[in-house]
């Protein structure tokens, strides 16, 4: 196996060689080169954790079915009903 240097590097698609580059420009492409593996990092995790989503609500999908549990019809409140909550909140202010 050989060792290879990297000798240049790629940012916003123009090429630069790494020996002109200052302390602070490594340190800052050292930062966002972890930044870009957290990002990927996070990205598979968010992936893993909708699929387990994904299969929670299946099973609670099939449980709630299995059950025979009928849904609800969904309550509608009226205008006059959030202007009575609204009159009520606004009084205990």
């Amino acid at each position: 196996m050989t060792d290879q240097k990297i000798e240049r590097i790629n940012y916003n698609g123009k090429e630069y060689l790494i020996e002109d580059l200052t302390e602070p420009m490594k340190q800052e492409f050292n930062m966002l080169l972890e930044i870009q593996t957290e990002l990927n990092r996070l990205g598979r995790l968010v992936k893993v954790q909708q699929r387990a989503q994904d299969s929670t609500t299946s099973a609670l999908d099939q449980l709630i079915e299995e059950a025979g549990i009928e849904e609800l019809p969904v309550a509608t409140v009226a205008d006059e009903q959030l202007e009575e909550a609204h009159a009520i909140i606004d009084e205990a202010k």
